[in-house]
């Protein structure tokens, strides 16, 4: 045991995977009492069982060692046992307690760190293959529902589907409906042109008689056909106004009534169809002579 050295004794770590990296010699001092020939006797003990394989049985002794006395050494070969047991993070602990002893840049701290190191990656490798159990298990049992479904037997449709037909009268109602809007902004917007043209020509015609020099009450022929012509021309624009006007409004508002009413009607078939092939009991009355009778389904 090197009992009382510097922990130069260390220098010749080459693993931590291998038998006790520890050099044989002999102490440069004799031990001073009988509790260090007792922690020596320890050490030797727990390095035998070490070497032997038997990692438990050497916790022992090298525990019962550094109770009595504190060497690196015997701490050293604690923590390669720990190692061995794969107890990396008690392991560590103790390289890092002989670490804070070793002189900074020596060959013995790297020789630690390098333990460290090869610990905190066996540790790292431990965890990433639990997390790989525990996913390939989850993924084996599926968690069972929180709530029990049983199947419902879905319920036969019997006879024809009485919203067949309501919806396509939706639809016919809808075409018409967007037939009506086009048609509408299309003859409003011939309407609005042919009116722009009319107010050209008035604007023409009132130029021509500026030029002519008319007046309210000149009495010639041209001067007439001017006036004849501004009255044509203002009569038109403003029958064409109207008309863009009236065929924008019936048309669009038409058009926008029929896509609603067919929409509604749409709808209310599809609500027909669905309440028929659900099986649901349904029912209405009918007038007759006689009154009224309830039909459907119970």
């Amino acid at each position: 045991m090197l009992l009382g050295l510097p922990v130069a004794g260390l220098l010749t770590v080459s693993s931590v995977a291998g038998p006790l990296p520890l050099p044989e010699t002999e102490p440069t001092t004799a031990p001073s009492s009988a509790a260090d020939l007792e922690a020596e006797a320890l050490y030797n003990a727990g390095v035998e069982r070490f070497e032997e394989g038997e990692f438990e049985a050497a916790l022992v002794p090298l525990e019962a060692s550094l109770e009595l006395l504190d060497d690196p050494n015997t701490r050293y070969a604690y923590a390669q046992t720990l190692n061995k047991l794969g107890r990396c993070p008690e392991a560590v602990r103790e390289y890092e307690r002989i670490l804070d002893a070793v002189p900074e840049g020596s060959d013995v701290q790297r020789v630690l760190e390098g333990a460290i190191r090869a610990c905190a990656g066996q540790m790292a490798e431990a965890l990433s293959e639990a997390e790989a159990e525990e996913e390939e298990a989850q993924e084996e049992e599926p968690a069972p529902p929180a709530v029990l479904r049983l199947p419902v037997p879905k319920p036969t449709a019997v006879g024809q589907d009485p919203g067949r037909s309501w919806r396509q009268g939706g639809v016919a109602a809808m075409a018409v409906g967007g037939v009506g809007i086009v048609i509408g902004v299309s003859v409003a917007a011939y309407f609005s042109v042919r009116g722009r043209e009319f107010s050209n020509n008035l604007e023409l015609a009132l130029t021509r008689q500026d030029a002519a020099g008319c007046t309210v009450d000149a009495s010639t022929l041209e001067c007439e056909q001017f006036e004849a012509d501004i009255d044509t021309w203002r009569a038109n624009g403003d029958q064409a106004n109207r008309l863009a006007l009236v065929s924008g409004v019936v048309g669009v508002g038409l058009g926008v009534t029929s896509l609603v009413a067919g929409g509604l009607v749409f709808r209310e078939g599809t609500l027909r169809t669905k309440h028929w092939r659900s099986g649901r009991p349904s029912a209405g009355f009918v007038p007759t002579p006689n009154g009224a009778v309830v039909v459907g389904r119970f």
